[in-house]
This record gives structure tokens, sequence and C-alpha cells, in this order.
């Protein structure tokens, strides 16, 4: 994958920057055994959790899943090796940006550096972290790769293309949208013109559009042949809603890429603050780029709006389609990436002729990225996953050996887990919020502890008859504790 790397080979310098930072950031959380979400409802019932994915018009994860998780079953040890495989998937992306994006600075390793800070935004941080999402950086890149194939321009090449981008669509649709991010930040790194780029887009498009329409035909056919209907949060939105999801579009995904690195849910007044310098900044970098003194104020804009429209608009294009408005870093990495891209090359550029800030600027960034995605990891899944292996092992200890042998029986918590004031997933204090996780996840905790049991429904009429014979976990109790540990002010936290 990476070429061979000398220390004394400047050009190299780039390579393993690359490598410390994606490994200092992902390699903690990728070789510790935890699942986490979803993962706990294959782990109780696969079948389901691959139809549900059916639903959701993706039956190429849904089969991929499927046999991820009945590997898991087999052996828990399947956990690390995929979510290794996840992480190569991520190091391959993350050559091929640095091999396509190259531009006219001489200090090379910069780009490097910025690609490895932008791969370890938010975005990325759930798709390595959660088993569930263990195919999207090879889909990414397979995204990338059929954009490629397209370039050739020949009818075999274009069929293929359009192959392979329906597998993305198929697997994850988010994912197919990365090609519109490469082709703007191409498209800026060669400086075309208004015209090029303007053929360019249509072309993307082009792409997206008979590639999608051949994955639904083939997801329709799928559904049809297991007698399913569509999740309503993958249909298309109504005519009635277009303001609606505007205007959640624009204060939602748009806001949060210029946010780089923030994952908390601002106040709008909080929102601009933090999102406004970004935005100054971005724009100074296009006005740079695309603004010509010889070009008339209206061609320029023109020039200016068309790309913005390319960097921003298209690449979140499928949210602004769907129903579905549940903000998700993980639906938006390309997104986010590009234009975490774009304000990094263009503040080293400018850092360039000060060695010192250039240098100091160089460590700091990628020291922050590490410890934010090390800090993610524990508070989303480590964090919980240990509190809840260590609850349940502190209720099996108030059972007797029989009781345990009769099977657990879980009871829902009589009120809502509390949420952190952030987006998306990065809410969620504890995933036994979940219906579907307590099963699962004790199901783990059984087959990890070696401890030969069942979980017994308490709605069962097994259950009712015979009260005392078994061992009850009160989710109750657990939520009690979590109350009591996070505090107003944890709730709170921006970080």
């Amino acid at each position: 994958m990476f070429r061979r790397i000398s220390l004394l080979k400047p050009n190299n310098y780039g390579e393993i920057s690359l490598l410390l930072v994606l490994s200092g950031g992902y390699l903690f959380g990728v070789f510790y055994l935890n699942l986490w979400s979803d993962d706990y409802a294959a782990l109780s019932d696969n079948q389901s959790n691959s139809f549900h994915m059916l639903k959701d018009a993706r039956p190429v994860s849904a089969l991929l899943l499927f046999i991820t998780f009945e590997l898991v079953k087999f052996n828990l040890l399947f956990v690390i090796v995929f979510k290794f495989l996840s992480f190569l998937g991520l190091l391959f992306l993350a050559r091929f940006l640095a091999r396509n994006l190259q531009n006219d600075m001489d200090r090379k390793w910069i780009v490097f550096l910025t690609i490895a800070i932008g791969l370890s935004l938010p975005s990325f941080q759930v798709q390595i972290h959660w088993l569930h999402m263990w195919l999207t950086p090879g889909l990414s890149l397979l995204s990338l790769y059929s954009y490629k194939v397209w370039c050739k321009r020949n009818n075999k090449s274009r069929a293929v293309a359009i192959a392979l981008l329906s597998v993305v669509f198929l697997a994850y649709p988010p994912m197919a949208f990365w090609i519109f991010s490469y082709g703007a930040l191409i498209s800026i790194n060669k400086r075309l013109g208004t015209k090029l780029q303007l053929k360019i887009m249509v072309e993307q498009v082009a792409l997206i559009l008979m590639s999608y329409l051949l994955s639904a035909i083939f997801s329709r056919m799928i559904l049809h042949l297991f007698n399913l209907s569509m999740n309503e949060r993958v249909r298309f939105i109504s005519p009635d809603q277009y303001l609606i999801k505007i205007e959640w579009f624009l204060t939602r995904p748009i806001a949060t890429a210029f946010r780089p690195f923030m994952i908390d849910s601002p106040s709008p007044i909080f929102a601009a603050i933090t999102a406004v310098p970004f935005i100054l900044f971005l724009a100074h970098c296009l006005c740079k780029t695309f603004w010509k003194p010889a070009d008339a104020t209206r061609q320029n804009i023109l020039s200016i709006l068309l790309f913005s429209i390319w960097l921003l608009i298209l690449p979140a294009a499928h949210l602004l389609v769907t129903s579905n408005n549940q903000y998700e870093f993980r639906m938006l990495p390309s997104l986010n990436f590009s234009v975490a891209y774009l304000i990094g090359i263009h503040m080293f550029k400018l850092l360039t002729r000060h060695h010192f800030f250039l240098i100091f600027m160089a460590v700091l960034l990628p020291a922050i990225s590490i410890l934010l995605t090390n800090i993610r990891f524990q508070e989303l899944m480590y964090t919980p996953f240990n509190s809840k292996m260590n609850f349940y092992q502190n209720e099996l200890q108030k059972c007797n050996g029989e009781q345990v042998n009769a099977g657990l029986v879980v009871f829902p918590p009589k009120a809502p887990f509390p949420h952190f004031r952030r987006l998306g997933d990065f809410s969620i204090i504890s995933d036994l919020e979940y219906s579907w996780v307590s099963k699962g996840s004790l199901l783990y905790f059984l087959k990890v502890n070696h401890i030969d049991s069942k979980v017994v429904p308490s709605t069962s009429n097994f259950y009712k008859y015979r009260k005392s014979s078994f061992c009850r976990i009160d989710l109750e109790l657990y939520r009690k504790e979590v109350l009591g540990f996070y505090t107003p002010k944890k709730l709170a936290s921006q970080i």
C-alpha cells in the first residue's frame, strides 16, 4: 500500500505523518473488543437486522453484515478483525486522496498531513469504531474508483463505473456522493475554468442518476422477493416539505461542515460565531483561486457560486431529497472532509512564509485530531460499554446459580436516559436507551464470560409463572447510576 519508506527521503515524511496521525487516533478503538448500538441487534437477531437493512434498500450491506455477525457469533475476535479491515480501508482511501490531490505546494507532506486531519473528523470516527459501519471506508474508495473508471470515457468503462457505483448505492448510499467532493477538489487543484467545471458536474450527476436508477431497480426486486416494504426514512420527500428541509439542510449539514471537530448542538448564535470564521476563510480561498481581474465581475461570481454548489450542496444531495431529518456525521464524510481539507491547505499556504507558525500548527492540529478521536471513542463507546458490562456483573452476583442457569430477565428503564447536548450519535450516553440493545448486550456478556444461560423476555408466560426462578436485570437501576454520574454540567459538555 505504502511505498518503501526511508527516513532519509523528505518526500516520505508525509506518508509517515499520515500513518502516525491515523494510527494514533484509531488503533486503540480498533483493537478494543466491544460492540455498540445496532451491533447488539445483529447479535441477538441477525436475520431481522438484515431485513431492516433490506427495507432501507441496502441489500449488499444486509448480506455482508449478516455474514459479519454470523462470524462474530462464532468467535468474538472477528470484531477486531473487521474493525481492522475498516482501518485498512481508511488508509487506502487516504493514500488514494494523497496521490490525486497533490497541488503546487513545495512541501508535499502538508497534503498528507491535511488529509490525515480531515480523515480524523467525527464522520470517520463512527465509521471506524462501530462494527456496523466497517464497510464504509472501502465503499468510499470504491465510489472514487468508479469515477476514475468513468473518466476513461469509453462505453465499456462507463458501464463498469455505473455497475460499481450501483454497488455502493446498494450498500450505503451516502458513500456514493464522494465523487462530487473529489471532483470539486481536483477542480480547484487544477484551477479549471467554469465551463469545464460545469461539464464535469453534469457528467457526475449523470453517473449518480444512472447508478441510482440501476440500484433502485435491483433493490425493489429484492424487496418484492422478500415481500417487504421500504422504510419511511429512505422515501423521497413531498413538495410541501421542501421549505422545512432546506432550512434544516442549511442549519445542520452545511453549518456543521464549517465547524470541524465540533459535535455540540449549538444555539443559532453560537453556531454562527463558530462557523463564520471558517466560512470567511473558505471564501478568501475561493476568491483567491477563482477571482480573475481580467474577467467580468458577474463571471467571477458565477465561478465561485458554481464551485460552492459543487463543494457544499451536491455531496449532501441525498439528504435534500429523503424524508429523514436526523443529522448523523457518518452520512456526510465527503462534505466534511472536503471543507476541512480546503481550509487546512489554504491555512498552511498562508503560513509557508512563517516557518515557526507552520511547524507549530503542523504539530498542534494532528495532536488535537488524535486526542479528540480517542476522547470521542472513550465517551461514545468505551466508557458506556464497560459501565454496562460492570452493571451486568454486579447484578448477576445478586443471583444464585440456579437463577442464572434458568435465565436472565431484563426489565426496561422507567424513563428515558439523559443525553449530551450534541448532534446525532454523539448525544448518546448509553446505547441501552434502545430497546434492542439489552438482549444483545447480555448475550455478549454471557458469551465473553462463558456463562451458560439465556435471556428470557419479561412478557413471556414462562417467566410470569416462575418469577422467582430467574435472575432479574433491572435497567432502571442502571439509569439511576447514569444519572448519578452525569451531572448537568457534564451533560452540557461542548467538547
